[in-house]
């Protein structure tokens, strides 16, 4: 971080002794990461002490400024008497200036990792096939949709830039086929590689690289093991960059035979891209009274922005009313705003309307149904009764969910004892009656309260969970509640996930398999308060991927 190694007297990243805890040199050869990486940091390091003797040096010992500049150039150092030393005297130089791993790490490899994806290995077709695969991949739980790549990764923010890093490589395991691939990268990588291996892999290390250094939980792993992990990924990313730049120069001599054309066509694209950058400014100049230009356009700007921030709720206790009409004019007349919202905007104030719209749910409490984990137990929307007579399921043999007691079929009146006993504490037999003609009441999801922590889980069908203390993973198939004579409880009908202690030789994740034909019921008092990521990839299975980074 610059204001860091200004903090400390230091060149920073311009320098030749660049970092400000080593006296490494940027004329390392960039092709050969080892050069770096084996770096020795402690015995090359710099120290508190010993920068103070050096800028001592500095500042009495050299007194022209020529042998000064000389001096602080061979070492790294701009400020001998840094002002920040002079308001804390008492801080370490070294140790007091925290490190910045969130932009070295999103902001810089994994930015780095995915600009060459989409613009060194993947075909201009692919390009557009991976933004439109990737807005229907699932996304981590709490994890925010991405905006498209192909047009927008250079607005994405270090969160935008951890979420990929997670969802990345098994999207590409799923998804990559040698089509994807430009014809120069993907020979220049099969001379030592296979070419989808390769990416993969490399997006493997990153990803791991991030949870390691960014995680939100600890891991336990060993210092070496911690510093393999990061020097992988750096290597495997540095070994793309290799081959992408080879699969360009590849291309130099057919370039080279169309020279002449190619350059007045690059001078002709120049033209027209200055020309339309020329319209552009024109148009907005022209929109004025040509009367303090430039204060017009600021007010604009400030109209647009504040237009924003109240379409945001960012005056919603302020101004109410004006909020109010002004979102309710949005919700009726989208297109009239189109010139004030870009699309990012508008795509979060839609992503707001359905968080809206879900925030109408219809729950219905069930306090029997709590326990001192969960509490504020819920049912929320009911299941259309359409829906219900075209849904069948193996815990039914494969007929039609019951909407009455007396449509239940052996298995899943034998499942649901299992899980009275289990979860709720009732006896092995319970419940050995009931009312035939009582209604089975069935919905969309279920939610509670974690009474630790006090944070709301809402899982819906299809949602993945882990449940009986973390050691089983199971996807929720069908929610409902069951009574007995004015005793109702939660329920969740689950399709278990058998873990089979295999790991995939590409993503180095937990493969699980989805065992169909063994359905079974638990209580909500079963479910685990965590989401679990869990991801379907195509021709491997169900992936537990583990990885945990911090969304900034």
């Amino acid at each position: 971080m610059p204001q860091q190694a200004e903090n400390s007297g230091l060149k920073g990243p311009r320098g030749i002794k660049f970092c400000r805890c080593c006296f490494i040199a940027s004329t390392r050869n960039s092709q050969q990461p080892s050069t770096t990486l084996d770096f020795d940091v402690v015995t090359h390091g710099r120290y508190h002490h010993q920068l103070k003797r050096m800028q001592k040096t500095m500042a009495d010992i050299h007194e022209d400024k020529a042998t000064k500049a000389a001096y602080g150039s061979q070492w790294g150092i701009a400020n001998p008497a840094p002002p920040l030393e002079t308001i804390s005297p008492a801080l370490d130089l070294i140790l007091s200036r925290p490190f910045d791993t969130a932009h070295s790490e999103y902001a810089g490899l994994t930015n780095l990792m995915h600009s060459l994806i989409r613009d060194g290995v993947l075909t201009p077709s692919a390009v557009d096939e991976y933004t439109l695969e990737l807005r229907a991949w699932p996304f981590p739980p709490g994890g925010r949709r991405l905006q498209s790549p192909k047009h927008h990764l250079a607005s994405y923010n270090m969160s935008s830039h951890a979420i990929w890093s997670i969802i990345i490589p098994p999207f590409l395991r799923s998804w990559l086929r040698p089509h994807h691939i430009k014809a120069n990268f993907y020979r220049e990588a099969s001379q030592d590689h296979e070419p989808i291996d390769i990416v993969i892999q490399a997006c493997t290390a990153i990803a791991k690289s991030n949870s390691l250094l960014m995680g939100s939980k600890s891991l336990n792993t060993s210092r070496i093991d911690t510093l393999r992990s990061i020097r992988k990924a750096r290597e495997l990313f540095n070994q793309l960059c290799v081959y992408a730049s080879r699969s360009l120069n590849s291309r130099a001599g057919s370039v080279m035979s169309v020279q002449g054309q190619d350059n007045q066509g690059t001078v002709g694209d120049d033209i027209a891209a200055s020309g339309r950058s020329l319209q552009f400014y024109k148009r907005r100049v022209r929109e004025t009274n040509k009367h303090n230009i430039e204060k017009a356009l600021l007010k604009k700007q400030n109209v647009q922005m504040t237009i924003r921030f109240i379409l945001r709720n960012a005056y919603s206790e302020k101004d109410p009313d004006i909020t109010a009409q002004l979102q309710e004019l949005y919700t009726q007349c989208p297109t009239l705003f189109k010139q004030v919202l870009s699309r990012a905007n508008r795509n979060e104030l839609a992503d707001m309307a359905d968080a809206d719209a879900n925030a109408d749910d219809i729950e219905k409490a069930f306090v029997m149904s709590e326990n001192n984990t969960h509490v504020q137990t819920v049912m929320i929307n009911r299941v259309d009764r359409k829906e219900l007579m075209q849904t069948t399921h193996p815990i039914q043999g494969n007929n039609l969910l019951p909407m009455k007691n007396r449509q239940i079929f052996p298995l899943f009146i034998s499942k649901l004892r299992a899980a009275y006993y289990r979860d709720y504490g009732y006896p092995i037999s319970h419940p050995t009656g009931y009312e035939n003609s009582d209604k089975i009441a069935w919905s969309h999801k279920l939610g509670f309260n974690d009474k630790a922590t006090r944070v709301r889980y809402v899982f819906s069908r299809g949602d993945y969970i882990q449940y009986n203390g973390g050691d089983c993973f199971g996807r929720i198939d069908q929610i409902f509640t069951f009574d007995v004579y004015g005793d109702t409880h939660i329920f969740a009908i689950i399709t278990p996930l058998q873990r089979t202690g295999e790991r995939d030789r590409l993503l180095e994740l937990e493969v699980l398999r989805e065992m169909e034909d063994e359905p079974t019921i638990i209580g909500i008092t079963a479910i685990e308060p965590f989401k679990p990521y869990l991801v379907d990839v195509a021709n491997v299975g169900v992936v537990n991927v583990d990885w945990s980074v911090r969304w900034l």
